[in-house]
């Protein structure tokens, strides 16, 4: 080979590289599993009408996932981005969010430092890619979460736009159906308000200890008779942390407008966690729904103690009692799963979560 060739390999061996160097895809994943113990567990069995049940739980502090995220440096502080991340249940194998192959995220979009993120797929929606920060448990098992399982929820066919400046983010979010297994759910010819959602957020995490969120959304009714239903929330919260203890305070107005079927209520939540050690930390909350009319609801309370064993492997145990009133049924699954109408839970769970 010629000194001439030789140079020419090199150079665009260069070019390959640094080509490469520009883009990315990353393979990750979460597994999580414990065994829970539960009472006042609806059945048929025997006698009574409630029993005390023993299973193994998948997804609880985290879901189970795997997915790919990939981006492509295009110059000028400007990259495309994309996730695509499918969930699972590791005890069973099965698929998660409906059997959605990519259910808990599937988006491509642009960054840019200047000018912010644009997203747009299947996403969490503002509240729960943000404010989980203000929960205690994070929006997981037997947190706010079972209250109202929109905290952790997700929008089909939506468009996201989020930046940040000195600390402060602000977002907004639309989607044309936002849930596309619904029937009619989505996206209706002649009628564009079938399944709408919307959302506000502004939140600051800067350099101060404390930290603040709120978050507005609208979900308009899934079919063309209810499209002028309106279910509208503002979720907020805050944290403040000394040294290594962090407070929570969380709340969630709920209205049902134009004959939205939803009960209307305030959620109301507020906790501590603490770091003994770098892998040792214990978290407490409290939570407490007041229905209107009912001037009550459920009340629940929570203690988590996780230890890691290395950076990706912890083990962690939870237990949690939730009081019911006459008029709500509640349970450690969520409203309206596995407890007696006014009965009260108590549930416990120890398990292990690894991250790849």
């Amino acid at each position: 080979m010629t000194n001439k060739k030789i140079c020419v390999a090199l150079a665009l061996s260069a070019v390959s590289g640094a080509a490469s160097a520009q883009s990315s895809v990353t393979l990750y994943g979460l597994l999580d599993v414990g065994i829970e113990y539960k009472n006042q567990v609806p059945t048929t069995t025997g006698n009574k009408t409630n029993h005390s049940q023993v299973q193994m739980q998948a997804g609880n502090l985290l879901g189970d996932r795997w997915g790919l995220k990939g981006v492509e440096d295009l110059g000028g502080g400007l990259k495309a981005i994309f996730t695509l991340e499918s969930g699972f249940l590791i005890n069973t194998g099965q698929s998660s969010q409906g059997g959605r192959e990519f259910g808990r995220t599937s988006v491509v979009g642009l960054d840019s430092k200047t000018w912010g993120t644009v997203t747009v797929g299947r996403q969490k929606n503002l509240a729960y890619g943000y404010l989980w920060t203000y929960d205690p448990l994070q929006f997981a098992f037997y947190s706010a979460y079972p209250m109202d399982s929109f905290l952790a929820s997700r929008m089909d066919n939506s468009v996201r736009y989020t930046i940040s400046r000195a600390g402060f983010t602000l977002g907004g979010m639309y989607s044309t159906g936002f849930d596309s297994t619904i029937v009619n759910g989505a996206q209706v010819p002649g009628a564009s308000k079938v399944g709408r959602e919307w959302e506000l957020m502004a939140m600051y995490q800067g350099s101060l200890p404390i930290s603040a969120g709120v978050v507005f959304d609208q979900q308009q009714g899934t079919s063309i008779a209810t499209q002028s239903d309106a279910l509208q929330r503002v979720v907020a919260g805050a944290s403040y942390t000394y040294g290594s203890l962090t407070g929570y305070v969380g709340y969630r107005w709920l209205n049902g407008q134009n004959g939205a079927s939803a009960v209307s209520s305030n959620l109301y939540w507020s906790g501590l966690f603490y770091r003994f050690t770098p892998a040792f930390s214990l978290s407490a909350g409290g939570y407490h729904m007041q229905i209107r009319n009912l001037h009550n609801g459920p009340t629940s309370g929570v203690i988590l103690a996780d230890y890691f064993i290395s950076k990706t492997t912890d083990f962690y145990a939870q237990v949690s009692k939730i009081w019911n009133t006459k008029g709500s049924n509640v349970g450690l699954d969520g409203a309206g799963f596995n407890t007696s109408l006014g009965a009260s839970q108590t549930g416990g769970m120890v398990g292990i979560r690894h991250t790849f």
